[in-house]
């Protein structure tokens, strides 16, 4: 199992049948009990047959890229990775070197965005967001005042949101002129929340409330006295922004509900941790996009730290998705525990087909012929992308001795940034 524990003290956030609102106030009731043409992911059967997963159910090209190691461009273990149709944007969280920019068809380092610091024209936490196209990145200055918006050759091209503390929104979609945001809950034990959309100028346009007037059985504590244990449980496909935190304080343990808005094609979709269920944003309100059918083995994501799983029980851990096609992890048992065990799965909306596989197989490069890999992203074109480190790629030469394998392989050295796999149609 994927785990580190920490030692301190946190502050809580929050975790969809949907209602929905304008700037006004008015609300609108979605559909909570017909399912019957929603796309739906069989879980429960596919796990019953596990198969061997291949690239070419998720595209026909495939691409090994090694992104360039200089002493500028290293990769923390803690990152943010935004694939466009010709760059690489990387955010290194707890390091001065910021966003750095490498090109996606080489993997020569570019340049970076932006600097590090405390000015208006500085960012001391550099979480960015792409626009539909990649062409324009957006971060939060260090003084919280809207967004700055930068090039990715590093041109800086003004603001957005400004006057508005874009701390109070840690989740952001920019698409061409908005930005969908999703805002901090009223109250700790709701699992209601607000999502906005901004005119780039920070006028609101609408908002959609999610999950109006539900609350959490057992909410995330605003604050903890006295030990205080974080196990961060990196999942299924590896996103370091879509990590599960498990809390232990005083004998009571806690997960920290994480929702997140994100975009899928040309549509805005929210998930939240641990939950079977995508939903679809949009100034009409919010409605289901995607269910991952755990049969008897689901766990009602209200019923998380009020009572304890079973070996048996299902969870969707993470995802990706690009509108056609769906990557998700998924845990039998408890994420946490040693004697869990965890699948890959592709779900083909087209076709309503889902195949799971073994993790530790990873999905088999059967187009190229190469090491097996694990998407954990979608680019802005649709592609789905992974990486991986260079000690996986040393291993698995040293345990494949004569296959045919690209010549930078065989130069790899443990300390080098990772190498990143894209699969497109």
């Amino acid at each position: 199992m994927k785990t580190i524990h920490l030692i301190g003290i946190a502050a809580g956030m929050a975790l969809c049948a949907c209602g929905s609102s304008n700037s006004s106030n008015r609300t609108t009731g979605g559909s909570k009990g017909d399912f019957s043409d929603v796309a739906t992911a069989n879980v429960a059967e596919a796990i019953t047959n596990p198969q061997k997963l291949k690239a070419s159910q998720l595209g026909s090209k495939i691409a090994f890229v090694p992104l360039e190691t200089t002493d500028s461009s290293l990769i923390n273990d803690t990152y943010q990775i935004t694939v466009t149709d010709s760059k690489v944007i990387v955010s290194n969280f707890r390091s001065e070197t910021g966003v750095l920019v490498f090109d996606r068809n080489t993997g020569k380092f570019l340049n970076h965005i932006g600097q590090f610091g405390n000015g208006p024209e500085d960012f001391n936490n550099p979480y960015h967001c792409t626009d539909i196209n990649g062409g324009r990145i957006f971060l939060r200055p260090a003084n919280g005042n809207g967004l700055l918006i930068f090039t990715p050759d590093g041109n800086l091209l003004g603001k957005a949101l400004e006057g508005i503390n874009t701390f109070t929104y840690p989740n952001m979609v920019v698409n061409d002129s908005t930005i969908w945001a999703g805002g901090p809950k009223e109250n700790n034990d709701d699992r209601g929340k607000i999502y906005r959309q901004f005119a780039m100028g920070g006028a609101v346009i609408d908002s959609v409330f999610a999950f109006k007037g539900q609350k959490l059985a057992s909410p995330f504590p605003d604050s903890f006295s006295g030990y205080t244990d974080y196990k961060r449980y990196t999942q299924v496909l590896g996103d370091n922004m879509q990590q599960l935190v498990q809390v232990t304080n005083n004998g009571k343990t806690h997960i920290n509900f994480q929702p997140q808005i994100y975009r899928a094609g040309n549509e805005v979709h929210l998930r939240e941790t641990l939950c079977d269920t995508i939903y679809t944003i949009t100034s009409r309100g919010c409605g289901y996009s995607l269910i991952f059918d755990m049969g008897s083995h689901a766990f009602p994501v209200q019923e998380i730290n009020k009572r304890k799983p079973s070996s048996s029980d299902l969870f969707m851990t993470d995802m990706a998705e690009n509108g056609k096609k769906v990557v998700f992890g998924i845990s039998e048992g408890w994420p946490m525990n040693d004697d869990h065990s965890e699948y890959i799965g592709i779900y083909d909306r087209a076709t309503g087909t889902t195949a799971l596989g073994n993790a530790d197989n990873g999905i088999a490069d059967d187009i190229s012929g190469f090491m097996p890999f694990i998407p954990s992203y979608v680019s802005t074109d649709g592609a789905f992308v992974g990486l991986i480190s260079p000690e996986a790629v040393i291993k698995w030469l040293e345990n494949n001795p004569g296959v045919k394998h690209p010549d930078w392989a065989g130069k790899l050295v443990a300390d080098d940034n990772p190498v990143m796999v894209i699969i497109s149609e």
